[in-house]
Protein backbone atom coordinates (compact mmCIF):
# COMPACT_ATOMS: atom_id res chain seq x y z
CA UNK A 1 0.00 0.00 0.00
CA UNK A 2 2.86 2.37 0.78
CA UNK A 3 4.45 1.92 -2.63
CA UNK A 4 1.17 2.59 -4.44
CA UNK A 5 1.13 6.24 -3.35
CA UNK A 6 1.45 9.01 -5.91
CA UNK A 7 5.06 9.68 -6.86
CA UNK A 8 6.91 12.08 -9.10
CA UNK A 9 10.47 12.84 -10.13
CA UNK A 10 11.63 16.12 -8.57
CA UNK A 11 14.85 16.39 -10.48
CA UNK A 12 16.89 13.80 -12.30
CA UNK A 13 17.72 11.86 -9.15
CA UNK A 14 15.11 12.62 -6.47
CA UNK A 15 11.94 10.54 -6.22
CA UNK A 16 9.18 12.14 -4.14
CA UNK A 17 6.39 10.06 -2.61
CA UNK A 18 3.22 11.88 -1.53
CA UNK A 19 1.53 10.71 1.66
CA UNK A 20 -1.75 11.71 3.27
CA UNK A 21 -1.30 9.57 6.37
CA UNK A 22 1.72 9.83 8.71
CA UNK A 23 1.39 6.14 9.60
CA UNK A 24 2.47 5.24 6.07
CA UNK A 25 5.66 7.26 6.57
CA UNK A 26 6.55 5.09 9.57
CA UNK A 27 5.94 1.97 7.50
CA UNK A 28 8.14 3.28 4.68
CA UNK A 29 10.94 4.14 7.11
CA UNK A 30 11.21 0.45 8.04
CA UNK A 31 12.30 -0.56 4.53
CA UNK A 32 13.50 2.77 3.13
CA UNK A 33 17.17 1.79 3.03
CA UNK A 34 16.37 -1.45 1.19
CA UNK A 35 14.18 0.42 -1.31
CA UNK A 36 16.87 3.00 -2.08
CA UNK A 37 19.49 0.27 -2.48
CA UNK A 38 17.20 -1.63 -4.84
CA UNK A 39 16.47 1.47 -6.93
CA UNK A 40 20.14 2.42 -7.16
CA UNK A 41 21.05 -1.10 -8.31
CA UNK A 42 18.13 -1.57 -10.69
CA UNK A 43 18.45 1.88 -12.31
CA UNK A 44 22.25 1.84 -12.17
CA UNK A 45 22.34 5.30 -10.64
CA UNK A 46 24.11 5.85 -7.32
CA UNK A 47 22.74 9.37 -6.88
CA UNK A 48 19.09 8.42 -6.42
CA UNK A 49 17.42 9.79 -3.30
CA UNK A 50 13.96 9.48 -1.82
CA UNK A 51 11.89 12.30 -0.34
CA UNK A 52 8.53 12.30 1.38
CA UNK A 53 5.89 14.96 0.86
CA UNK A 54 2.98 15.24 3.26
CA UNK A 55 -0.24 16.48 1.67
CA UNK A 56 -3.54 17.21 3.31
CA UNK A 57 -6.50 15.35 1.99
CA UNK A 58 -9.55 17.55 1.67
CA UNK A 59 -12.40 16.31 3.77
CA UNK A 60 -15.44 15.31 1.83
CA UNK A 61 -18.89 16.19 2.98
CA UNK A 62 -20.92 13.15 4.01
CA UNK A 63 -24.44 13.03 2.66
CA UNK A 64 -26.71 10.89 4.78
CA UNK A 65 -30.22 12.22 4.29
CA UNK A 66 -32.19 12.76 1.12
CA UNK A 67 -32.19 16.51 1.82
CA UNK A 68 -28.39 16.53 1.97
CA UNK A 69 -28.20 14.69 -1.32
CA UNK A 70 -30.73 17.01 -2.94
CA UNK A 71 -28.94 20.16 -1.71
CA UNK A 72 -25.64 18.84 -3.05
CA UNK A 73 -27.17 18.22 -6.47
CA UNK A 74 -28.92 21.61 -6.39
CA UNK A 75 -25.57 23.33 -5.75
CA UNK A 76 -24.05 21.61 -8.76
CA UNK A 77 -27.06 22.21 -11.00
CA UNK A 78 -29.54 24.95 -9.96
CA UNK A 79 -32.17 23.74 -12.45
CA UNK A 80 -32.85 20.81 -10.10
CA UNK A 81 -34.31 23.23 -7.55
CA UNK A 82 -36.64 24.72 -10.17
CA UNK A 83 -37.71 21.24 -11.24
CA UNK A 84 -38.56 20.32 -7.64
CA UNK A 85 -40.67 23.46 -7.24
CA UNK A 86 -42.53 22.97 -10.55
CA UNK A 87 -43.34 19.33 -9.80
CA UNK A 88 -44.07 19.96 -6.13
CA UNK A 89 -41.68 17.27 -4.94
CA UNK A 90 -40.34 16.80 -1.42
CA UNK A 91 -36.83 15.29 -1.20
CA UNK A 92 -37.51 13.95 2.31
CA UNK A 93 -40.38 11.76 1.18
Amino acid sequence: MVLQQETYLKDGTTIVIKFTNPVNIDILDKFRADLITYLKTKLQNGKISLEIEMIEEESKRKMYTNSDKFNYLAEKNPIVKQLRERLGLDPDF
